[in-house]
């Protein structure tokens, strides 16, 4: 069991990354065959990219030398897009089978690049979880919402080497007990809202968990 969990599941893919803004020069050995299109002043405005099947998965946009636009396929069809500011994934549409809109995504962030807010909209629902940081940038807060109602508060607070060691909401609170040298949890408890406190732990050998 991997116990680094400072980071929420769904931030990790959105935060910002080197290929967010990888120069575009640097797409071109990424695919079998690329097609690259060029504004008026030679600048690269667009690459496609095509599979050993020879067919296009990937179209990436770019304003002057970074990306602001991806577009991905599926079996011949726009699977999702994604929209990038200053390096950052902006806002994500993604699409059903018959080309209609699935569900579309929206990013906040703040002025140092850490997400504040994702919004995800499927029709007339809209669910939204919001953040907040301490001073060192760890996530100490999480609030998510459906349709404006607030459905549940998370908090977490960290050791002195930034790993999650309490976590509470509503309806719970878990505690770490203990951690091995590699990194893994060994054991926690679990408290419910009447206070029931139940200890877990993992048992493990050197080769992995019994």
């Amino acid at each position: 069991m991997d116990y680094l969990k400072s980071i929420p599941q769904e931030l990790i893919q959105y935060k910002k990354t080197e290929e967010d803004t990888i120069e575009a020069g640097n797409f071109i050995s990424l695919a079998l065959r690329t097609e690259i299109n060029r504004d008026s002043r030679g600048r690269i405005a667009s690459v496609n990219l095509y599979s050993v099947d020879n067919e296009l998965y990937k179209q990436i946009f770019f304003d002057r030398d970074y990306i602001s636009a991806i577009n991905y396929y599926k079996n011949k069809k726009l699977s999702h897009k994604e929209f990038f500011e200053r390096g950052y994934v902006s806002s994500k549409y993604v699409y059903k089978q018959d080309g209609n809109l699935a569900y579309e995504i929206y990013y906040t962030y703040d002025n140092c690049g850490k997400i504040t807010c994702i919004r995800k909209k499927n029709g007339s629902k809209e669910a939204i979880i919001k953040y907040d940081y301490d001073s060192i940038d760890r996530i100490i807060s999480r609030k998510i919402y459906l349709d404006s109602c607030l459905i549940t508060k998370q908090y977490f607070r960290y050791d002195a080497l930034n790993r999650v060691i309490e976590y509470k909401d509503e309806n719970l609170r878990i505690v770490v007990k203990s951690i091995s040298k590699k990194n893994e949890l060994l054991s926690y408890t679990i408290t419910d809202k009447i206070n029931n406190e139940v200890l877990v732990t993992n048992y493990f050998t050197e080769s992995g968990y019994i």
